[in-house]
């Protein structure tokens, strides 16, 4: 199970009026925001053995889950109609998506009971939405 949430970004974008053409646009404050909650599987493949004490492995799976997501203003034409409107990008449901990552574990110690390592992983799913992503991994074994 994986969570992100909170991840925004703030910046000036100028908004045209769809029903004006040609007319001064308009500086507006815009915030992108994303938060997701997914259920993922992902597989590894260890191309050089799982019993060494730097392990070296690929990734890859695939996602469901549910997503909400707000963007930058967008101008849209409703065709039965003729008429445009200006809407805050927006998307909220579920989704699925895919997903391969690359990993590096170390066992420490003598008894090599503890773990450190690192992930770096891609997302895609059926929004659009890319995510990169990057992780730090601490363990024990008991």
């Amino acid at each position: 199970m994986a969570v992100a949430g909170g991840s925004s970004e703030e910046r000036i974008q100028t908004v045209y009026n769809p029903q004006k053409p040609g007319s001064p646009g308009v500086n507006v404050p815009v915030s992108q925001s994303y938060q997701t909650a997914n259920l993922e599987q992902e597989f590894y493949v260890y191309p050089f053995g799982n019993d060494q004490q730097a392990r070296f492995f690929l990734g890859g799976g695939g996602y469901v889950g549910h997503s909400n997501r707000y963007g930058y203003p967008q101008n849209h034409i409703d065709f039965a109609t003729n008429e445009t409107s200006l809407d805050l990008e927006h998307e909220k449901g579920f989704h699925a998506g895919y997903m391969f990552s690359l990993n590096l574990d170390l066992r420490l110690g003598q008894t090599q009971n503890w773990l450190i390592g690192g992930k770096t992983s891609f997302q895609n799913d059926t929004f659009g939405n890319s995510l990169l992503a990057l992780q730090i991994k601490v363990g024990r074994r008991f």
